[in-house]
C-alpha cells in the first residue's frame, strides 16, 4: 500500500515535482480500511541517465517529508534524468517495516515500484538464480515473476511478455499497480480488485516529459485538469522511438 511517482523524459522541473510528491507521506490517500494515516515505512528513488539502466539514488525509513536525506538525494543529481521513479511504502501487513523491503527493486538494468499487497506472493515463480535482496516482500517476488517472463522470451517484446505474465497470475491481490523501467521505456500497470479510489494512478504530460502519480500533485505549470486517470485493468507502455514520446496501451479483460 504505497505511492507512486515517475517521470519518464527530462523535465526542467523535476526536483519540484519530487518534493511536492513527498508530502504524499504525510497527507496522501489511504485505503478505508488503514489504520494509520500516510504512507511512512519508507522511500526510494531511482534513476536513468542517457538511456542506461536504473540506477538507485537513495533509499530510506520513516517519513519522506521528515527526512533531510530525500532532498539532499534530489540536489546531489546536477542534471534532468531520462528516468526517475520514486516510491513512498506503507508496509502490506505481515511484511516487514525495513530497508531492504523498501522500493525501488532491481534486476539488472531494471527499476521496480508497486503498490498493493500480493497475497501467497512467494509461491510465484521466478529465476533462483538472481536471489531476493527483500527480506520476503511480496512486492519483489512479483517483481521477479514478470522479470523472468522477459528474460526466458527475449524473442517476444517486453509489452507482451508482461501482458502474458499478467494474464497467467494466478495468487490473489488487492492491487497490482506498479512503475517499472529499463532507463529506456517505461511500464505503467493500474489493475486494482478494491478500493478503485486508493488504488488509483494517473498520468499527465508536461514540458515534453509523461508524469505518473498515484493521485493528483500541485506543481508550477500542472492543472487539476491535467491529469487523466489510467483505467482499471490498463498497462502502458512509453518509449521514445524518436524524438517525440510513444504510448502503446493494453487493456485486460
Amino acid at each position: 500500500m504505497c505511492r507512486l511517482l515517475g517521470i519518464f523524459r527530462e523535465n526542467p522541473i523535476w526536483q519540484e515535482i519530487a518534493l511536492e510528491f513527498q508530502k504524499q507521506a504525510e497527507v496522501g490517500n489511504v485505503p478505508p480500511e488503514a489504520t494509520s494515516s500516510g504512507h511512512k515505512d519508507g522511500w526510494g528513488m531511482a534513476y536513468s541517465k542517457n538511456n542506461e539502466k536504473m540506477i538507485l539514488l537513495a533509499k530510506g525509513l520513516g517519513s519522506a517529508l521528515e527526512s533531510e536525506r530525500y532532498l539532499e538525494s534530489l540536489k546531489s543529481l546536477e542534471f534532468s534524468p531520462h528516468v526517475f521513479l520514486c516510491h513512498l511504502r506503507k508496509a502490506s501487513p505481515k511484511i516487514a517495516v525495513s530497508y531492504a523491503n523498501t522500493h525501488p527493486f532491481f534486476w539488472e538494468s531494471w527499476a521496480f515500484i508497486h503498490n498493493g499487497t500480493v497475497h501467497d506472493a512467494n509461491q510465484l515463480s521466478y529465476d533462483i538464480s538472481y536471489p531476493l535482496s527483500s527480506e520476503g516482500s511480496d512486492s519483489e517476488y512479483f517483481f521477479r515473476y514478470l522479470m523472468k517472463s522477459i528474460n526466458k522470451n527475449p524473442k517476444i517484446s517486453v509489452l507482451q511478455n508482461l501482458v502474458n505474465s499478467l494474464d497467467n497470475l494466478t495468487v490473489q491481490f488487492t492491487a497490482i499497480n506498479f512503475l517499472l523501467s529499463n532507463g529506456k521505456i517505461l511500464y505503467s500497470l493500474r489493475w486494482a480488485k478494491q478500493n478503485l479510489n486508493y488504488y488509483s494512478l494517473y498520468f499527465q504530460k508536461h514540458n515534453s516529459s509523461i508524469i505518473f502519480s498515484s493521485e493528483p500533485i500541485g506543481f508550477k505549470g500542472s492543472k487539476e485538469y491535467s491529469w487523466e486517470e489510467i483505467p482499471n485493468k490498463t498497462l502502458l507502455e512509453v518509449s521514445m522511438p524518436s524524438n517525440e514520446i510513444r504510448i502503446e496501451s493494453h487493456s485486460f479483460d
